[in-house]
Order: structure tokens, then C-alpha cells, then sequence
């Protein structure tokens, strides 16, 4: 195979580990789709790797069977080899080469992975690092075993993998984990190491009000969506830590691309957005070509790609008023707030039928028991609920909004009718008042919490300052149209005063 331009991310496999940001990473895993290069790419990178780092060393190419990798990986990497003035001396017989470069020698084993009885073949063997081709046709057991043969100080793993099924070993615990999962010693301060990593590293952290009250104590910013854009669009940290849901960060690293942007697990991510794929959002725009879009900030990047102007629950009424009154509107993806907005003003939008697995939840009968028992409390209610809950409450608004009227209002006693996580930053404004969380349908739950919000922890957040992972990346070409409508966003809101 001839490689006359390579892509970005080709590029990137090849000068990984020279990245002085990627020094702490054990190892790089591709998987892509099949003829992408990858097998090339990782295989040189790892030679080049080894050359220039090491001299006396073993190492190890592993296939599912040593013909396999003899026929997929070694022609083209003696090519390179040769091209680069690398040297080698293969011994068939023993399935092994000598390679010679600049005054270094290492030898590379060749080692199938073909069934249960594979990883007797690798034990016994100090290995400074290991290529994996394939890895999702090997047994788990041997790649567990080369994994923990890789004990010289400075190895690294490289696994090249095309898993085809989404259940696949593989690809759920190394793939799609989706956050560091290394130990923390107990003794350890946590809170202290993260502001000490913060300080090193001149990374800020922002916190949603829908996370655990330790995550919010901790940040240097706590705020609704609104608020996090806003101010992530004037930090000046090099890092940003976002402890929030995955398109928190996408918003984050669109406003600011030159910065690094984190999340503590990836596996946070949305249902609102997840009810509204770009893919099906966009033929949904496509058929309605007269329409304004307008969309929630809860949608991926993408979706906001096919956007004119994004909106928070803090500022979605006031911008969509800020149209002609005549405007035909797309509003997505959130039904509920769609139904409210044409309530308050008069419009008829054609909304994208998509609802948060929270606010859909909270009980209608549970929430008149408890006014019954608490008559003098106000329900404050988010207008991501629907309807039905609306209508009984005194106050609807954003999370910002039901939060500064809980500090303002004279009352002492509150139904919340939002995500949990709000109660915390209201009781610690308003120790004397007493905040009820409206329940939802199901009976064994007091409150009602986000679990994607949940998954974010102290522990998380530690390892992500730690390792610098997982990061957010967002297509440059996506990133491009997205921005837009998060400006213009920005600054409606800022003309409004919001």
C-alpha cells in the first residue's frame, strides 16, 4: 500500500508518544473502519517507537495467528523500515527479527492469539511494549497476558481493533469505558490534589447544578447552561474541566478550540440530546427549507450545526419573541419546552418531538400531596416538564431562574420540580428555607436526579485533571457551523441583557 497524504488522525497515530501532553498514556487503541490505513500507520509509529526509545529491548507483534500477521503487516513495515535506514535480520524458524537502528538493536517476537491456549506462548516474556493487530479477535486471555508482560519501565500498548459487535469484551471495557479508571489511594485529599492539579496546570472547573453537591463546592464556576457558555467563552485557563454532560464540554471546546477541554466521564451524556440525531434532525430541517431553527443547547454539536440560533431555558423565550411574529419556526428538541414557549407567547412552532428523561418523570398526584401537606410551599417548576405539571406551579424558569427566585421570594418552604442536584446550591443560599424535591412516578424515589449527571464523581474528576482524558474533540468542520449559533445565542442574549 502507497501513502501519499496521510489524514489527521493518520498523523496523529504516528507522532502520538512524542507528545509531551500524551507522556502519562499507557498505550493508543485504533478502530476504524476496515482499509483506513490504520493497520500501517499504528504498526510503523510502534516500530519507529521502539527504535528510538529503546536498545536491548523485546518487543511484541501479536496477530490472531502469526500467518495473519506475517501476511497483513510485515510487508508493508519492512518497506518503511528500509525507507527509514532500518535494518533487520529475521529469524523464521523462531518467528522473530533482529532490527538495527542508529546503534540500537531490539527484537521483535511474533505471537499468534488464537484460542484459549495462546497466552502460554507469551508468558515468561519481558516485553517493553506490544502491537496488537486485531485485537478483538483474540482471546481475552491472552491479551490480558501480553498486557501484563509489558513491565519495562516506559512500555506502552498499541491495539489495532474493528470490533463488530457493540457487546464485544473489547470494546466496552477499553473502548467505550470512557473514563480513567485507575486507582485512588485512600489516604489521598482529593480536594486538595485537584485544586493543586488546577493551580499546575491553570485549569478551571465548571459544574453544572444538576451534579453532586461535592462536585459543585469543588469547581471554580457553578451555573446553569447559559452561564457555562458564557463563561467559557472568557476563560483564560488553558484547561477547562466540565462536570456536566458530554455536549456541556462539545459547547465549551466549540467556543474555545484552542483550549483543552475535559470530561470526567464520557458516558455522561444527555437524553434530550440523544432524542434528536443530527442525522434525522437534518432531514427533518431539510423538509421544512422556510423554517427558522432554533435549538436547545441539549443537542450534539451536530445538531447544532444545522441550527440558526441555540437557546438555554434562561433566554429560549425571550429569543424566539426576538423574531417577527410571522417567523415559522423549528424548535428542537425538547416538546415540552417547545409547548411552553408557544404558550407564553402566541407562536406555533413545529416542534421536534424529544423530552428529559427527568422532567418527564415528576408525579402530578404526588406533587398535590405534597402541597396538601405543605400548603403554604411554592412549587418552582423547570419548563422542561410537561404541561400537566406546569399548570400547578407558581414559578416556571430555567434552573438559574427558580434558583434566584428561591433566594429572593419571602417564603420559607419549596416544591422543586427539577433535576435534585439544584437543592444543594439552594439550601446553601437559603440555610433557614426548607426545599421539598417533587417526586416522580416512580414510588421508591423521594427525588428526582439525572443519572448521567451522577456519573461524575470526585474520583473521576481527579483522574481526569491527572491524565488529561477523556478530552472532547469536535469535527473542525462542525465545529464551524456550530459555532455560530452558539453565538449568535451569546449575543442575543447579551443585547437582552440576559
Amino acid at each position: 500500500m502507497k501513502i501519499t497524504r496521510l489524514s489527521e488522525n493518520q498523523r496523529f497515530v504516528f507522532r502520538w508518544w512524542t507528545a509531551r501532553d500524551l507522556s502519562d498514556y499507557d498505550g493508543i487503541i485504533c478502530d476504524g473502519a476496515v482499509r483506513s490505513g490504520k493497520t500501517f500507520c499504528l504498526s510503523a509509529s510502534f516500530m519507529t517507537w521502539a527504535m528510538t526509545n529503546f536498545d536491548e529491548c523485546i518487543f511484541g507483534l501479536c496477530s490472531k495467528t502469526i500467518v495473519s500477521l506475517k501476511r497483513n503487516i510485515l510487508p508493508a513495515l519492512r518497506g518503511y523500515m528500509k525507507a527509514m535506514g532500518m535494518t533487520a535480520v529475521e529469524v523464521a524458524s523462531k518467528n522473530y527479527m533482529d532490527v538495527s537502528f542508529c546503534g540500537r538493536k531490539n527484537r521483535f517476537y511474533y505471537f499468534g492469539g488464537r484460542d484459549e491456549g495462546s497466552p502460554s506462548l507469551i508468558q515468561g516474556v519481558t516485553l517493553a511494549g506490544v502491537l496488537l493487530d486485531e485485537a478483538a479477535l483474540m482471546p481475552r486471555s491472552f491479551i490480558e497476558q501480553a498486557v501484563a508482560r509489558c513491565s519495562v519501565a516506559g512500555s506502552k500498548l498499541w491495539f489495532n481493533c474493528n470490533p463488530d459487535n457493540p457487546y464485544h469484551w473489547f470494546k466496552k471495557e477499553w473502548i467505550d469505558k470512557g473514563f480513567v479508571d485507575e486507582p485512588v489511594a485512600k489516604e489521598l485529599d482529593l480536594k486538595s490534589e485537584i485544586r493543586e492539579l488546577c493551580r499546575k496546570k491553570n485549569a478551571v472547573i465548571m459544574a453544572h447544578y444538576y451534579t453532586e453537591g461535592i462536585i459543585q463546592d469543588l469547581a471554580d464556576f457553578v451555573g446553569d447552561s447559559l452561564a457555562l457558555a458564557q463563561k467559557a467563552a472568557k476563560t483564560e485557563a488553558d484547561i477547562i474541566v466540565m462536570c456536566g454532560v458530554h455536549f456541556m464540554g462539545e459547547t465549551n471546546k466549540i467556543l474555545c478550540p484552542d483550549k483543552k477541554v475535559l470530561v470526567p466521564d464520557l458516558n455522561a451524556t444527555c437524553s434530550l440530546a440523544e432524542s434528536c440525531p443530527a442525522d434525522e434532525f437534518s432531514r427533518f430541517v431539510s423538509a421544512h427549507p422556510d423554517h427558522t431553527v432554533i435549538s436547545y443547547v441539549n443537542t450534539t454539536a451536530a445538531t447544532k450545526a444545522v441550527t440558526d440560533v441555540v437557546v438555554t431555558s434562561s433566554n429560549a423565550r425571550q429569543i424566539v419573541e426576538s423574531f417577527p411574529s410571522d417567523e415559522k419556526i423549528i424548535f428542537g428538541p425538547d416538546r415540552n419546552l417547545g409547548n411552553y414557549i408557544n404558550s407564553v407567547t402566541g407562536r406555533d412552532m413545529l416542534l421536534w418531538d424529544g423530552a428529559c428523561h427527568v422532567h418527564e418523570k415528576f408525579s402530578v398526584e404526588k406533587i398535590l400531596e405534597l402541597k396538601k401537606s405543605h400548603p403554604e410551599a411554592k412549587v418552582l417548576a423547570h419548563p422542561e416538564c410537561k404541561g400537566a405539571v406546569l399548570k400547578l406551579a407558581d414559578v416556571v424558569g430555567s434552573t438559574a431562574a427558580l434558583l434566584k427566585y428561591a433566594i429572593c421570594h419571602e417564603g420559607k418552604e419549596f416544591i422543586v420540580a427539577t433535576e435534585s442536584g439544584i437543592l444543594h446550591e439552594m439550601q446553601k443560599a437559603c440555610p433557614e428555607k426548607t426545599f421539598i424535591p417533587a417526586p416522580p412516578d416512580d414510588s421508591t424515589c423521594a427525588c428526582n436526579e439525572c443519572n448521567y449527571m451522577r456519573l461524575i464523581t470526585l474520583e473521576k474528576l481527579y483522574n481526569t485533571l491527572k491524565y488529561e482524558w477523556p478530552e472532547i474533540v469536535v469535527d473542525a468542520e462542525v465545529a464551524e457551523k456550530a459555532v455560530k449559533p452558539i453565538h449568535r445565542m451569546l449575543e442575543i442574549s447579551e443585547k437582552l441583557g440576559l
